[in-house]
């Protein structure tokens, strides 16, 4: 091989490493992400299930869960936002959007 070609290998093999060297939080970032907006709209469409099966203008005694929250849009929002917050923050110190 000639010395240029062998030169503009490793030079590239550098290249690749750096752009994996960033790459790999951000991968695993949006994997994370992915993972809590997945459960967030599993928690809602739980939530939206459960009260989907009571009827408007009747009084039922039910134990209170956590989970009910995600009805209530605000709440819902509020969670989707700090998905992406928590999980954005590699992307933001990079200047990335």
């Amino acid at each position: 091989m000639d010395a240029k070609k062998v030169k503009g290998l490793l030079q590239l093999g550098t290249v690749k490493k750096i752009i994996d060297f960033f790459m790999e939080p951000l991968k695993r970032e949006n994997e994370a992400l992915n993972a809590c907006l997945k459960e967030v709209g599993e928690k809602r469409d739980k939530a939206l299930a459960k009260r989907a099966q009571f009827k408007p203008g009747k009084t039922y005694l039910t134990s209170w869960s956590e989970d009910d929250r995600y009805v209530d849009d605000r709440f819902y929002q509020k969670k989707l936002t700090e998905c992406y917050d928590k999980n954005t923050r590699s992307r933001k110190a990079m200047g990335l959007p």
